[in-house]
């Protein structure tokens, strides 16, 4: 497997991964390709000789870094979520910069399919599949990729209202409609990525989202903006 297809990228800045280890070394290795496996095989077919093959150790050296299943399905999911709220860390950065309601909108649908690669993909597909199975899964899923998801968008959603860049609306359902069209789009990719067909394409749907809520919003024109 070539690993540069797994860097993780968030504008412009590369992240090793795991975050918190150098990608080279075994313990790191075993992560990354877990996480693939984990993805497509599901937490119950996937077992630990099998991983121990495909990356090519021998499985005692496995157990020596995650004494068990359990363990690294644990880690990997916490990975995942690392990775997800480091990602939200840069994007609330980047909107920092955006004077415009349509330049909010613009950072936030353009980062997903900017950052979107295999190990992203897999990761999240990962979290939403083992939901229904597990209750650690579920947590993450349910706290992290919509709960906090949506809080963020709508708080910005709700800054653009407050700053009159654009008439108030319903901040909290349009930012659930908005969240809820990314996780599908990248769940959309991580089939492509298995090279199954898909019915929509993901950033497809991304765009046909934003031109929907720039269709059902007020824009207030404005001839200064400083970003503030």
């Amino acid at each position: 497997m070539n690993f540069s297809e797994l860097s993780y990228n968030i504008l412009g800045k590369s992240y090793p991964l795991p975050l918190d280890g150098n990608k080279n070394d075994t313990k790191s290795t075993i992560l990354l390709y877990a996480t693939l496996m984990f993805a497509q095989k599901g937490y119950s077919g996937l077992s630990l000789r099998d991983l121990a093959n495909s990356i090519g150790i021998q499985a005692a050296s496995l157990y020596n870094h995650f004494p068990s299943k359990e363990k690294l399905w644990e880690a990997v999911i916490e990975h995942a979520e690392q990775l997800y709220l480091l990602y939200f860390g840069q994007l609330d950065a980047a909107l920092q910069s955006a004077c415009s309601f349509e330049e909010v909108l613009e950072v936030i649908v353009r980062e997903p399919v900017r950052m979107a690669n295999k190990f992203t993909c897999f990761a999240f597909t990962l979290i939403s599949s083992e939901q229904f199975y597990r209750d650690n899964a579920w947590e993450i899923f349910n706290r992290t990729f919509l709960d906090y998801s949506v809080k963020f968008i709508e708080r910005w959603f709700r800054r653009c209202v407050d700053i009159r860049y654009v008439e108030p609306f319903d901040t909290r359902i349009v930012a659930e409609i908005l969240m809820q069209v990314v996780l599908n789009a990248i769940n959309m990719e991580t089939h492509s990525l298995l090279g199954r067909s898909v019915t929509f394409i993901p950033a497809k749907m991304i765009r046909d989202v934003q031109r929907f809520i720039l269709g059902i919003v007020k824009i207030i024109p404005a001839e200064v903006c400083d970003g503030n």
